[in-house]
């Protein structure tokens, strides 16, 4: 669910992008993977739900991603 199921989330679907974006957050979501972006530094995170907390995602993690970094930073 966008947002961590979120009641005020504020995650909008950019079509541009083909990701859910939230101005608050500056943050990118990705609905397929489950994976958030920081707009600011292309940077992909996956969140745990347990702990509430985001981990940098590296390496083969990313890899799926590395294609559409650009599109996502300029934004």
């Amino acid at each position: 669910e966008v947002g961590n199921g979120s009641a005020d989330s504020d995650y909008v679907y950019d079509p541009s992008s083909g990701y859910y974006y939230s101005s608050r957050t500056g943050y990118y979501y990705d609905a397929a993977s489950g994976c958030y972006c920081a707009a600011s530094t292309g940077t992909w995170y996956s969140y745990d739900e347990q702990s509430g907390t985001y981990t940098e995602m590296h390496g083969e993690q990313t890899g799926m991603h590395k294609e559409i970094e650009g599109e996502v930073v300029k934004e």
